[in-house]
């Protein structure tokens, strides 16, 4: 039951954050980049998207993740300009990691007023922005979110820890760990 509740409240967390971005728009061995590229119109702009579920299983599992346990989109609905999937730890138990890829810009990722913390950082190089959820303070313990720019517009890394990792585990710090192997296997990176 209350690993449901966390994904309840990681896929709610995800919707809020990728419903208000469609609103606004209208180190590991290095591997491949690898994915399919989609084109998204709706922005007025003919821009490829990379398909995040189409992310390397070895780099997935390198990473710390379980890419058997993987979820499209945000709790089964896709969302118009953004791409998005979900792997769980390979425990299960820790975090939930969602990648989502849109052709929003940094500065619109930095323009959100849903969202506080801003840190501007380096991912494999790439200008990113990190970022958590200007909710109540135990999403923002829990929650953290790397926007990187890529040559096909913004990949977002968002971390969710479980309540009995969050004592463990600091999200943002994990989430940049994340970013660092994964981003190698994301295409324009």
């Amino acid at each position: 039951m209350r690993k449901r509740l966390t994904e309840l409240c990681l896929a709610g967390a995800a919707i809020a954050l990728l419903a208000t971005g469609c609103g606004e728009t209208g180190q590991a061995e290095p591997t491949a980049a690898v994915g399919a590229l989609t084109t998204s119109t709706s922005t007025g702009a003919n821009v490829a998207m990379w398909d995040p579920c189409t992310a390397p299983a070895s780099a997935l599992s390198a990473a710390g993740l379980n890419p058997a346990v993987e979820d499209r989109d945000v709790a089964g609905i896709a969302f118009p300009d953004w791409r998005v999937c979900t792997w769980v730890d390979n425990s299960g138990t820790a975090y939930r990691l969602s990648l989502a890829s849109t052709p929003i810009t940094l500065e619109q990722a930095r323009s959100r007023t849903d969202y506080t913390d801003y840190v501007d950082l380096s991912v494999g190089g790439l200008p990113s922005l990190r970022m958590q959820p200007l909710a109540k303070s135990s999403s923002r313990q829990t929650t953290c979110i790397i926007a990187t720019q890529t040559a096909n517009g913004v990949v977002e890394f968002i971390l969710g820890l479980t309540q009995a990792s969050k004592a463990t585990l600091n999200a943002c710090t994990e989430v940049q760990r994340l970013a660092d192997s994964l981003i190698r296997s994301v295409p324009g990176a």
